[in-house]
């Protein structure tokens, strides 16, 4: 069992190829956590627009809760990793 949960660990610094990881320099790092948070944005506007469509008023109330989860996710990678702001649209 120990095994393998060392084998699910993940850092956006360390790629793991099979048995063996390879080591990415900051800029590429700094790279794909602008364009993961980017996808999240994406997502979350998905996500208040359908807010605003009228057949899915039932759920509307569990996407505004996702809506805001995903804000608070959002906001805490940019300030975790000291992402530019103006990197992002529709933020």
């Amino acid at each position: 069992m120990e095994t393998m949960l060392a084998s699910c660990r993940y850092s956006p610094s360390v790629l793991y190829f099979g048995g063996g990881a390879i080591t990415l320099p900051d800029s590429i790092k700094k790279k794909r956590m602008l364009m993961y948070v980017q996808r999240l944005i994406c997502r979350r506007n998905t996500l208040f627009e359908q807010i605003e469509n009228e057949k899915l008023v039932e759920l509307k109330q569990i996407l505004l809760g996702e809506v805001k989860g995903m804000d608070l996710v959002i906001k805490e990678m940019i300030k975790e990793f000291d992402l530019p702001v103006n990197e992002f649209k529709g933020l």
